[in-house]
């Protein structure tokens, strides 16, 4: 009897430690594909904003859209903006604030817009376009550069620009 019980209680022990760890490769690949999928969920649901065109004029005026590519809305109201001039190699750099009219040191909503339909929204949703004007401090001379950077909670887009007319 001895012999017969032996080789039967090592394949049950030799059984109970595969399904073991069986199980607990399972476990571990199961925490680790939720933790993914949540921080997965989390980076593809962030915002992305893109400056798409920018003109900049001697007068301190400018006029720029901003799109969202991102997969999540983005409120306005958590946009901010800041710009950096480059006048005699010296740059000027100042944030601006959202306004209710156009004031010098202030940027104010146009409209956003898909394509030719308009929105009044304080929000923008993926797909669409953010038209902005804004009042620049100084009136920059012509032909000075500098760039734009716009930035919302996970995302910061910025652009190139020259003054002109």
């Amino acid at each position: 009897m001895k012999g017969v019980s032996s080789p039967a209680s090592a394949a049950i022990i030799a059984v109970a430690m595969i399904i073991l760890s069986i199980y607990t490769v399972y476990t571990v690949i199961n925490t680790a594909t939720s933790l993914h999928s949540l921080v997965d969920t989390r980076v593809g649901g962030r915002d992305i904003l893109r400056v798409v065109d920018i003109d900049v004029y001697s007068n301190g005026t400018a006029y720029i859209s901003i799109t969202n590519e991102g997969s999540v809305y983005i409120e306005v109201k958590d946009i901010e903006i800041a710009i950096a001039i480059y006048i005699d190699g010296n740059p000027y750099i100042y944030s601006l604030k959202q306004c209710s009219s156009l004031e010098p040191g202030c940027w104010y909503i146009e409209r956003v817009a898909v394509k030719d339909i308009v929105y009044s929204s304080g929000v923008l949703r993926p797909g669409e376009v953010l038209y902005i004007s804004i009042q620049l401090p100084i009136e920059p001379p012509l032909n000075s550069y500098g760039y734009i950077a716009v930035f919302s909670l996970y995302s910061k887009a910025e652009r190139v620009f020259t003054v002109s007319r």
